[in-house]
């Protein structure tokens, strides 16, 4: 059972995420740049950040992130995205390391979609023993709470959120209603 990407993104950032003009802007890296023409690239990453059970998000979570994304059991519609990724290093704490099969100047523009799949991170501690997600734990504004599949997704202010002030909402709950008269009816009755 999968969780839509937007949902999933009230929970877990990206590394990356889309500016209004469609531009890379900084998300968990709050920095990158480029060597030998575009064949490696190391993103600096926001200090401070915690996932929702407290622990500091590090460089060595990142990497464990993309190793999953590209493992074929994992099989994460995402992992042909990053086919190009030859190698990945954690220089410290707070940067990693991508070498990729040859130069893209663009390789930030992979980790996100303005449109549709995004590329959150995760937690290690989100998989269960099946190598499934059902408890998501993130890095973003909210906090998971509960999901009943084909009736509803809700998740809870984070109370310890890196960027003060937000989110603005103590709960968001998104309801799943497939019907078209049934969905029109419940907007209009509130």
């Amino acid at each position: 059972s999968k969780i839509s990407g937007k949902a999933f993104s009230l929970i877990c950032e990206n590394l990356i995420i889309s500016n209004i003009d469609g531009s890379p802007g900084p998300g968990l890296a709050e920095s990158w740049k480029f060597s030998e023409g575009g064949k490696v690239w190391s993103f600096n990453l926001v200090k401070g950040a915690k996932w929702h059970n407290g622990r500091e998000m590090t460089a060595d979570d990142i990497k464990w992130n993309f190793e999953r994304m590209l493992k074929k059991e994992t099989r994460s519609p995402l992992a042909g995205r990053f086919h190009i990724i030859e190698s990945m290093m954690t220089i410290d704490k707070h940067t990693i390391q991508f070498t990729l099969k040859r130069p893209i100047v663009g390789f930030p523009t992979l980790m996100y979609s303005a449109a549709s799949a995004q590329v959150p991170m995760c937690a290690p501690e989100s998989v269960n023993t099946e190598g499934k997600i059902t408890h998501p734990i993130g890095t973003g504004p909210f906090e998971f709470v509960e999901w009943k599949q084909n009736e509803y997704f809700k998740v809870k202010k984070n109370p310890n959120y890196r960027v003060k002030g937000i989110p603005y909402l103590d709960e968001i709950v998104i309801k799943f209603i497939v019907d078209e008269t049934t969905r029109l009816a419940a907007v209009r009755s509130g």
